[in-house]
């Protein structure tokens, strides 16, 4: 970039010099008018300095570098070069964009500046820039996981970035669907992990430049029980049953298996038999009877599994009531368990 230039002999050496100018002036046939001046000398250089902060391994195709160039008169003209390459033109005069970085490379930048008086600035750490780029991603060489049919899994990986910075960091995700990243090292544990779900493992690699790479990862499932099924029988003690379906455990990497027991008892209150009742307690049309199994304190509702009936016994297990009175000439006083399909009761009645 030209500012400013007139004649620069014996200007360095700040002696001064006389300037002789010839003005044409309109309308005049020869005339010339003659104008003297005396200019001083200048012998100190101008200087330059970088404000971008630029070293190291970097991540970016193109750079821009910021500088600012000064000196005690006037800057003639600004220089950039590029890897001890000839001194060109700037992109402009506070700035200088140089793009179609690769991969693997390194890259100096220097800028200089020239004053009217021809006198250049002194190219130092100041003036200069010098960085490597690594355009490419690191990946996850190595990924195992351990003890995944635990609350506990342990999960052990290496990275690589062959051709580029090197591995500087990880990041680690353990979630059971939607991937939460954070700062990790080889191993990485995890814990309270609960039964029925599914999880995931992921984890990136990033290396020196900044480059973040994709995540490799494992899932396994955590086995979870179904819901008891029906008892084995109506009653006397049984037994119901469930599954570890739900979801299945997984088998590679394995999952955690279900715990506790696949079955449990139940209906274990004895079936109603001839021995839990006895003979009519009243003659007549109609009577009660008395189951003999079991007491609980009831008196005033209903008592399921009991009836009253003409001529026959009460039908074992069945489910028509008799209501109780409480308090009146025909008061019972009612006991009552699990039978079959009911309550056997131990009724104290009178007959009507």
């Amino acid at each position: 970039m030209r500012i400013f230039r007139p004649v620069r002999s014996l200007w360095k050496t700040g002696l001064p010099l006389l300037g002789m100018f010839l003005f044409a002036q309109s309308g005049m046939a020869h005339p010339y008018n003659i104008g003297a001046f005396w200019k001083l000398g200048d012998a100190q250089p101008p200087s330059c300095t970088i404000s971008t902060s630029i070293s190291g391994w970097r991540n970016n195709a193109s750079e821009t570098i910021n500088f600012t160039c000064t000196d005690n008169r006037l800057i003639y003209q600004i220089l950039c070069s590029v890897n001890g390459g000839a001194w060109g033109t700037c992109t402009t005069s506070t700035s200088h964009t140089i793009s179609g970085l690769t991969s693997n490379t390194t890259t100096t930048f220097q800028v200089k500046s020239i004053d009217t008086f021809n006198n250049e600035s002194v190219v130092t750490a100041a003036e200069t820039r010098t960085w490597s780029t690594d355009l490419l991603a690191p990946t996850i060489a190595t990924l195992t996981p351990s003890a995944t049919n635990t609350s506990a899994p342990s999960f052990t990986f290496t990275g690589a970035d062959t051709g580029g910075s090197g591995v500087a960091s990880y990041q680690c995700s353990l979630d059971t669907g939607t991937a939460s990243f954070t700062a990790c090292t080889s191993p990485r544990a995890g814990a309270g992990l609960v039964a029925g779900t599914t999880y995931y493992f992921r984890v990136r690699s990033i290396d020196v430049a900044g480059n973040v790479g994709s995540f490799s990862f494992v899932t396994w499932t955590n086995g979870g029980w179904t819901a008891f099924g029906s008892c084995s029988v109506s009653c006397g003690g049984g037994l119901q049953y469930r599954t570890c379906t739900n979801p299945s455990p997984s088998v590679s990497p394995p999952g955690m298996p279900c715990a506790g027991s696949n079955s449990q008892s139940c209906n274990t209150f004895p079936c109603c038999t001839a021995a839990h009742y006895t003979t009519n307690m009243c003659a007549g049309y109609q009577y009660y009877h008395r189951y003999s199994y079991g007491t609980c304190a009831m008196d005033g509702g209903q008592c399921p599994g009991s009836t009253s009936y003409g001529a026959s016994n009460p039908y074992i297990g069945g489910t028509s009531t008799m209501s109780c009175r409480s308090g009146s000439a025909h008061a019972v006083s009612v006991y009552q368990d699990g039978c079959s399909k009911g309550c056997a009761c131990i009724v104290l009645c009178q007959c009507n």
